[in-house]
């Protein structure tokens, strides 16, 4: 039987375009260590792909949102140190000046805690490097402005709010009027903490010990008040470096699933190229025996 020489070119073309295509799909795979070059590839596997893809996105806008939230609120319990502390030397002068003291060393006393009240209004307004943390929503703006016995405040009673996974949010902040007490927003029936420090200076300086007395009892609601805001926070940023370790270990499972449905089997995939390269070859050597006549011949 005598076959056309131009069909029988033809095929051969064909053939080696197919197994040409072949090498060099194996041949990426070897040098990328990735199965899934195109979606046609493995329409299965591309489909989970996509959506392994799309959960790492996911877990990593959570990720960056949940490190926000850890940075916000350590900052703020750094804060809440420095005003516990501020307040128990403010509490320690005010029992010292509450004894019977000469005019000289109740000012003493007396600037001691205005120097202190100085102390407490950076603290009220200190910032996590831009935003500042007690001020609600309002954070671009200093939250307490004034002098000592007119300190006001410029922020409101906003909550900032993060999303730490699907559907989980958390509330990271405290606002200014609540944790000093401004308009009685956490206790009406207590002036807030600038007008009692600055009542206590004003007592010192005069020697009214029963006023004293009072301003030392108003004093430890605040301190009260503070211990359990720090509390609060101290139980957040727990929540956070949980939430954390979770989407930690939530990326590396999901990136080992992608792996297993991506990577390569690279032994495999190179003795599959040798076996399509030792194809191409005898190919081609049939292709060069027609060319020339030899095959051809035996052909005809």
């Amino acid at each position: 039987m005598r076959i056309a020489n131009n069909m029988m070119t033809g095929n051969l073309a064909s053939h080696l375009s197919r197994v040409s295509a072949r090498m060099a799909r194996l041949q990426s795979e070897v040098s990328s260590g990735i199965s899934l070059q195109k979606p046609s590839d493995d329409p299965d596997g591309a489909l989970r792909a996509a959506m392994l893809r799309s959960g790492l996105a996911r877990t990593a806008m959570f990720e960056k949102t949940v490190k926000y939230a850890e940075s916000w609120l350590k900052s703020e319990d750094t804060a809440l140190d420095t005003l516990q502390r501020l307040v128990r030397e403010a509490r320690s002068i005010g029992v010292a000046a509450a004894n019977p003291l000469s005019a000289e060393a109740r000012e003493t006393y007396a600037r001691q805690l205005d120097q202190l009240i100085d102390g407490v209004k950076q603290a009220a307004n200190s910032t996590d490097g831009v935003h500042y943390l007690f001020a609600g929503f309002q954070t671009l703006t200093s939250p307490f402005t004034g002098v000592p016995g007119a300190i006001g405040y410029a922020g409101d009673d906003g909550a900032k709010s993060v999303e730490m996974s699907e559907g989980m949010s958390l509330t990271v902040n405290h606002a200014g009027d609540v944790v000093f007490n401004m308009g009685g927003a956490a206790d009406a029936t207590l002036p807030d903490l600038f007008t009692t420090l600055a009542a206590m200076s004003g007592q010192v300086r005069t020697g009214d010990s029963d006023g004293l007395q009072q301003s030392l009892a108003d004093l430890d609601q605040h301190a009260t008040r503070l211990v359990s805001v720090r509390a609060e926070t101290g139980t957040r940023l727990q929540q956070v470096e949980l939430a954390s370790s979770h989407l930690t270990q939530t990326g590396l499972v999901l990136q080992d699933l992608l792996g297993s449905v991506e990577s390569a089997d690279i032994t495999e995939a190179i003795v599959h190229l040798k076996e399509q390269e030792n194809v191409y070859q005898a190919a081609s050597y049939v292709a060069s025996s027609l060319m020339n006549g030899g095959l051809l011949y035996w052909l005809k």
